[in-house]
């Protein structure tokens, strides 16, 4: 019985937290030829995440790096239509997560 209590109330603790950060007609960290041809792909994420310890973040995550990590999943140059939020998620003076998160339609250059 205590440890069910103790688990429902270990839940009621934890959070989580979503908000939009930006949003973007065309983002990108790489240097690109404008007079190139370009072909659209899927949609894609890309996310930079850090963590909190007790009340300590490690670090700070940033814009970015997760439009880089984007670029690298999909090998495109650049982002169209893009689209940040941070989420956060948190069980306090415990553990927790930070991250940006970037969704956008990545273009790469036609070979």
């Amino acid at each position: 019985m205590k440890f069910s209590v103790l688990v429902c109330f270990g839940l009621l603790l934890t959070g989580c937290i979503s908000m939009d950060v930006a949003e973007f007609s065309v983002v990108s960290t790489k240097s690109i030829n404008i007079k190139n041809e370009y072909v659209e792909s899927k949609r894609v994420t890309g996310k930079d995440m850090t963590h909190q310890v007790i009340i300590f973040p490690i670090g700070v995550p940033k814009i970015d790096s997760a439009v880089e990590n984007a670029l690298e999943i999909s090998g495109a140059d650049y982002l169209t239509d893009v689209k940040v939020t941070s989420d956060t998620w948190l069980i306090p003076l415990i553990y927790g997560q930070l991250s940006i998160n970037v969704e956008g339609t990545p273009w790469k250059a036609k070979n």
